[in-house]
């Protein structure tokens, strides 16, 4: 049995009505594990250690709902020029895409957001597969010689006291660079016969935007760090910066951040900062992240359960088309988006 027989029953007992009920079921279901994982990370993380520890400088909060909302809004503003996807309807989606990596496992989001664009945006398959693989490779690649930039740049300027890194014998910091060296290699050998399905020139878009979106994340984590306590030396946020990024580096793990927390709590001897202010600020990001997660997750679902099938009567009434591409359009896109990276700010 091939995958186009297996497809085509799934159609067919889908338009059932025990189909559609059990579909339902299971998204459902769905969602409400996620809500339920989300819930058990918060109180695992401790609500009143959460409230106590929280900042008070509003400065924190402003810039960290930049960095928790950089990631969505600027996919949102990649699937607007490939696919014609509205903002309204994309950065709900894209939101949820968010927590499944973050908080699941990795690519989770993105296996959600292929099969969202198929049966809600109802974007034509060949489309979806090329677009949410190639902006997964661009944006895992970007992302990684952005970090890899950083970590130059902070070695070279002398920024991270790496001698007392290597001197710390916790197995954390032999496992982590382990990790990250057998990333590099997976990466590049899956990546080096890679045949993208979007034009080069759109490749090198998506590229140079995540590298640039990367780069705006660590200026803005820094940034949030120092306007708790700028009278620590830059040393402290840099080296914080380089291992939180290793951490969550590490593919297909969950809860990215948590474990980021312990390694940086398990180098506060080597910060020129107080442990209780360093505990404190990751304390408060984790449980924002957790909180707002756990918030969005439910919210955005609940309005797509209310707008989607408007937007799929918008789709319909464009031939299956997303709303702002016109037959004509369609059969000159060919599996092309009709707007290009480049006019992003557009």
């Amino acid at each position: 049995m091939n995958w186009s027989s297996l497809r085509e029953r799934f159609r067919v007992f889908a338009d059932t009505r025990v189909g559609s009920l059990a579909l339902k079921a299971v998204r459902w279901m769905f969602i409400a594990g996620i809500l339920a994982f989300l819930g058990t990370q918060l109180t695992s993380i401790g609500w009143g250690k959460v409230w106590r520890s929280l900042p008070q400088t509003p400065w924190f909060y402003v810039l960290w709902a930049a960095i928790y909302l950089q990631l969505p809004g600027v996919e949102a503003l990649i699937y607007r020029a490939l696919w014609n996807l509205p903002l309204r309807h994309g950065l709900p989606v894209l939101l949820r895409k968010r927590v499944l990596n973050t908080d699941v496992v990795g690519y989770s989001g993105d296996v959600y957001l292929y099969a969202w664009a198929q049966q809600v945006a109802r974007v034509p398959q060949d489309r979806v597969l090329g677009a949410v693989k190639d902006n997964a490779i661009a944006s895992s690649l970007g992302s990684t010689l952005a970090s890899i930039l950083m970590l130059a740049g902070f070695l070279f300027t002398g920024q991270i006291a790496l001698v007392d890194l290597v001197d710390n014998q916790d197995p954390i910091y032999a496992v982590g660079g382990l990790a990250l060296v057998v990333v590099v290699v997976v990466l590049l050998v899956a990546f080096r016969r890679t045949v993208f399905s979007l034009s080069l020139r759109e490749v090198l878009g998506l590229f140079g935007t995540h590298v640039g979106r990367m780069t705006g994340v660590f200026v803005l984590q820094i940034l949030q760090w120092w306007v708790v306590f700028p009278e620590a030396p830059f040393q402290v946020w840099a080296t914080m910066l380089v291992v939180m990024t290793v951490t969550t580096r590490i593919p297909l793990m969950p809860a990215k951040d948590l474990a980021a927390m312990g390694a940086i709590l398990g180098i506060t001897n080597l910060l020129s900062a107080p442990e209780a202010i360093i505990a404190g600020l990751l304390i408060a990001r984790s449980a924002l992240d957790r909180i707002t997660n756990f918030v969005v997750f439910g919210v955005s679902s609940l309005w797509e359960r209310t707008h989607g099938p408007q937007f799929i009567e918008e789709v319909e009434e464009h031939g299956g088309s997303p709303p702002d591409v016109t037959p004509d359009d369609e059969a000159d896109l060919n599996g092309r988006p009709r707007a290009e990276l480049g006019d992003l700010d557009a």
